[in-house]
């Protein structure tokens, strides 16, 4: 999710709600980039991080960005 930094247009914003749930990501750059302030706030939840073993290698995200309940690693290790 681009902020208004990469739109150049003198906000932070990046979105509204941003919902990330039930996926499996498998790539092993970091999975989830938001790159602003959403309004509300981002709640990445309920995914697979295959090739990441903690939520700061996998998720990058401003203070309204809530990262919780996923797996990480081969051994499906979660961390709430």
């Amino acid at each position: 999710m681009h902020g208004g930094r990469d739109r150049k247009d003198g906000t932070n914003i990046a979105g509204t709600l941003i919902v990330i749930c039930n996926n499996t990501f498998k790539a092993p750059e970091r999975a989830v980039a938001i790159r602003g302030e959403p309004e509300e706030q981002c709640s990445v939840y309920h995914n697979w991080f295959l090739k990441h073993n903690n939520p700061k290698d996998a998720v990058y995200g401003y203070e309204r960005t809530k990262v919780f309940d996923n797996l990480y690693g081969n051994n499906q290790k979660r961390i709430k």
